[in-house]
């Protein structure tokens, strides 16, 4: 990256450039970088790719991991993974402790080089000890999982405190959802959760907004949150639109399409999802799907579902259960029941609840072209099961209460009862009544409902 190769600058300004001094030509750099960081965030990539290079050719360090990025990610033009690399190691030799950092993560996974974590750690710890926050953080993920070093959690926990003290917001999101998900070292504690989110939305992070916002929609859905936590909430996922992120946009439509804290509008959450596709959030098909499914469109409800299971994103495991309804009772299509078994198999490989129970009814039944097979509809169900799904507990407790294709268990089918009859399934306590002889539970037990 030469200086006198700078792209798309005037005859005038690259002479002016090119006459300047060291320590000038590093200030246009900085300016070239500034551009360019603009431009990225307005998603204009190829105008930041210009901006980078040029903050490249001019020494201005800090553009080399940006550039490098655009190629690695294909942000704008194609993936050219080696030459990212190549810019990452360029950004090495400037001593730029983020181009270190990116090439640390590239040999932990293995992106454009050949996986190898010895060197990925080597590469952190530079990155580190020059004061790059986001490899702290990963480190003290490190030392927190025990993964590369000695487990020391208060050590990990410490690190990634003091990491957002200085406004990492790479730390803060990891110590949100640390506390908000818990483990068997740190114990969940949502407030605290809360507290590290909200710091991250003083800051204009985008995903603390989001994910503070969600924490607000779940207390309200159950009945826990305050008008006033649920205001915060749809000003929180407006902020998370104004800074660029369009999941604020899909999540107010999804709040429209259930008719949850606004009066359900199908119209208007399918504007909103439209809105908030042309910037490609991963759930608006799925979404768009549900709402013209809603209308009774089938034909655009069928596209989105079939765009959801393409595009491979977070929710389309609940695409392929609801493309295996429109095979199975021939919504728009066709009726397919091998149309239909497959997108419930798709659908519960990725566990995904309601394609699992299908896939189960159609052994429990004998249905969507497979034979009755009681023995492999268990094998289904009881995952669910354990996770108290009543609809598998009443199929599954059926199966062992009258030995269907089974040896007859009347004590595993009461327990399998008895965890359905805890969601207060009626059907499950009768169930239990009539085996109220097989003695398995204390007396304290019943009754639970």
């Amino acid at each position: 990256m030469a200086e006198e190769n700078l792209i798309n600058v005037s005859k005038e300004i690259k002479t002016s450039i090119l006459n300047s001094n060291s320590q000038e030509k590093y200030k246009f750099g900085k300016v070239f970088f500034e551009n360019g960081l603009k431009a990225q965030e307005a998603k204009v990539f190829k105008l930041a790719k210009e901006c980078f290079y040029n903050a490249c050719a001019l020494n201005y360090e800090q553009g080399y991991s940006y550039l490098a990025e655009i190629y690695l990610y294909g942000l704008g033009l194609k993936t050219n993974k080696k030459k990212g690399i190549a810019i990452l190691n360029e950004g090495m030799k400037h001593n730029d402790a983020r181009s270190i950092f990116l090439l640390a993560m590239a040999y932990e996974r293995g992106v454009g080089v050949t996986k190898d974590t010895n060197k990925s750690l080597e590469l952190m710890q530079k990155a580190a000890k020059m004061g790059n926050l986001e490899s702290r953080a990963n480190l003290a993920l490190c030392h927190i999982y025990g993964d590369y070093m000695q487990k020391d959690v208060d050590k990990g926990l410490e690190i990634l405190n003091q990491c957002a003290d200085e406004n990492s917001i790479l730390a803060i999101n990891i110590l949100s959802d640390l506390y908000f998900r818990g483990n068997t070292d740190v114990k969940q504690n949502i407030e605290t959760a809360m507290e590290y989110l909200k710091r991250g939305v003083e800051l204009n992070d985008a995903h603390s907004c989001s994910a503070l916002a969600d924490i607000y929609c779940a207390k309200y859905e159950n009945g826990k949150a305050t008008d006033e936590e649920m205001e915060e909430a749809i000003n929180l996922l407006n902020k998370t639109a104004e800074l660029g992120d369009l999941y604020g946009t899909f999540r107010i439509g999804v709040l429209y399409l259930e008719g949850k804290y606004y009066e359900k509008d199908i119209d208007k959450a399918i504007k909103l999802f439209k809105e908030a596709y042309e910037g490609s959030p991963k759930d608006a098909e799925y979404y768009l799907g549900l709402a013209y499914d809603e209308k009774k469109d089938y034909e655009k409800a069928y596209e989105h579902f079939f765009q959801s299971v393409k595009a491979g994103n977070d929710v389309c495991e609940g695409a392929f259960y609801k493309l295996g309804q429109y095979y199975e009772n021939g919504y728009y299509v066709e009726k397919d029941a091998k149309m239909a078994l497959k997108c419930y198999k798709a659908g519960a490989k990725m566990n995904d609840v309601q394609c699992s129970i299908e896939l189960g009814k159609a052994y429990y039944y004998g249905r969507l072209g497979v034979k009755q097979n009681y023995d492999k509809c268990l094998e289904i169900l009881m995952p669910l099961v354990e996770r108290g799904n009543e609809e598998a507990c009443l199929m599954s407790g059926n199966i062992l209460e009258n030995g269907l294709g089974v040896e007859q268990n009347l004590q595993v089918a009461k327990v399998v009862y008895k965890i359905a009859a805890f969601s207060c399934s009626q059907e499950a306590k009768e169930r239990l009544d009539a085996l109220a002889d097989i003695e398995i539970f204390s007396d304290d037990e019943e009754n639970v409902c």
